[in-house]
């Protein structure tokens, strides 16, 4: 599985600069928080431990298998998922998020869209009996039509990542990086996340 994910997200608030939106503004501040923090992480043990670098990055689909919708708009969903890690073979993975309540954000163009802000956490398995658990927080666009209404999907998100847990190889690691998903809206969605993970070195 190759999944080539652009992220539209990004190109689509790039090419259609947002008024003034508290809620959009403080999504956005958030999410730029939480990456300069996972960058600091990484570097703090790459300096300190001289552990050693992994460039880590995967590709997933998956579905929901269980979800909770509630009155002002968001859900909690569980979403099961398998892969493909570079280098480090077949992934599953179970994913926890919450999806927030849609915040309409109307453009300078007169084009408008709803992000829909989401929080959670996943356990990436691997074939080995390795694994790790990470936090994340991103955004997803759904671009509306000049009546208001979204645009066919899939719909695009990005965000970040930054370990937590880990056990095997993954013992002891720190890391981070950024997440693209797709939301096809009928239940399935596929990804891919990308960065650097920070593996303590075997005592001899």
């Amino acid at each position: 599985m190759n999944l080539k994910l652009n992220d539209a997200s990004t190109e689509y608030l790039s090419m259609n600069k947002p008024q003034i939106n508290v809620p959009f503004v403080n999504l956005l501040a958030k999410m730029a928080v939480f990456a300069l923090c996972c960058t600091s992480i990484s570097l703090a043990e790459t300096s300190v431990n001289s552990a050693i670098a992994l460039h880590y990055v995967d590709s997933w689909e998956g579905a929901v298998v269980e979800s909770t919708s509630h009155n002002d708009g968001s859900m909690d969903a569980v979403i099961k998922a398998t892969g493909i890690a570079d280098r480090l073979g077949k992934i599953s993975a179970d994913i926890n998020i919450h999806i927030g309540a849609p915040v309409l954000v109307d453009f300078k163009n007169k084009r408008s869209a709803f992000i829909l802000p989401w929080v959670g956490s996943s356990t990436i398995h691997f074939e080995e009996g390795d694994w790790f658990t990470d936090d994340f927080r991103g955004a997803t666009v759904v671009p509306l039509d000049k009546t208001g209404q979204p645009l066919p999907p899939p719909y695009y998100g990005t965000g970040v990542w930054i370990i937590t847990d880990g056990i095997g190889r993954f013992t002891g690691a720190t890391g981070s990086g950024i997440t693209k998903g797709i939301d096809y809206e009928t239940g399935a969605y596929a990804g891919q996340n990308s960065g650097m993970i920070w593996l303590r070195k075997p005592h001899n």
